[in-house]
């Protein structure tokens, strides 16, 4: 995952990877994941460093499979990183939409909107041909250091960095 990262330079992106990446969540769930979710841990005394903080993902407040609610666990670090960009970066992405809009949502682009249905695969796309991932467009992965991108169907990304690390996004926004 590091070398991925180390390939976005784009803060907004580097943090969206890795939420996705540590916590499972498909792309329409991470363009849609509500900052009211996020606080900060070390405040909270019945949240030790190190430890998992399960989240309640809620169809009221962002967009699901199916509408279904469900649950994801956020590590501590990836929660109190998240916290600081909501707190530092992303007050600045706000202020640069120029209609005033205010948004529920962690991740904005650069000038304050919502990220667009294709957008998390297009910037993936763009990353597996900085850091050397095939292009093949099929749904699985039998190799290491693969990308698989099915646009047409449901937008399913599938990236194995390690051999035994494999990680799916889908973008189920039409399901």
């Amino acid at each position: 995952m590091g070398e991925c990262l180390e390939h976005l330079p784009n803060i907004t992106h580097r943090f969206m990877f890795e939420l996705m990446v540590r916590t499972g969540l498909r792309q329409i769930e991470c363009r849609t994941f509500p900052e009211k979710y996020l606080f900060d841990p070390s405040r909270r005394p019945d949240v030790v460093a190190g430890q998992k903080i399960r989240v309640a993902l809620k169809p009221q407040d962002m967009k699901l499979k199916f509408d279904r609610p469900r649950e994801i666990d956020v590590p501590y670090d990836l929660m109190e990183n998240l916290w600081w960009y909501a707190a530092r970066h992303r007050q600045k992405r706000e202020n640069n939409q120029r209609d005033g809009k205010k948004y529920s949502v962690l991740f904005l682009t650069e000038v304050g909107e919502l990220y667009g249905d294709t957008a998390l695969t297009q910037i993936f796309a763009s990353l597996s041909k900085r850091v050397g991932f095939s292009g093949a467009r099929h749904r699985s992965c039998s190799e290491s250091k693969q990308l698989a991108i099915d646009p047409l169907s449901d937008s399913m990304i599938t990236i194995r960095l390690f051999p035994l690390e494999v990680l799916r996004w889908r973008d189920h926004s039409n399901s």
